[in-house]
């Protein structure tokens, strides 16, 4: 869970974050704006026997459902 949360944010140990999200605050939180959509995540696990390195895999979904993209 710490290396898939670390490639989505800043990164973690020797992982290289790619930014695609940030933490925020409680205070952050509190003061999102109304007009701002928010959305969950969901905790995928699987074992992929095709990966030795890497066999205990933890994926994060997106509730997609309150997403709006323009594009």
């Amino acid at each position: 869970m710490c290396r898939e949360l670390g490639r989505l944010a800043q990164g973690y140990d020797n992982i290289k974050g790619i930014d695609t999200i940030k933490f925020l605050t409680l205070d952050k939180i509190r003061n999102i704006s109304a007009n701002r959509k928010v959305t969950y995540t969901r905790i995928v696990v699987d074992y992929c026997l095709h990966k030795p390195k890497e066999s205990n895999r933890v994926r994060l979904t997106v509730g997609c459902n309150l997403i709006e993209y323009p594009g």
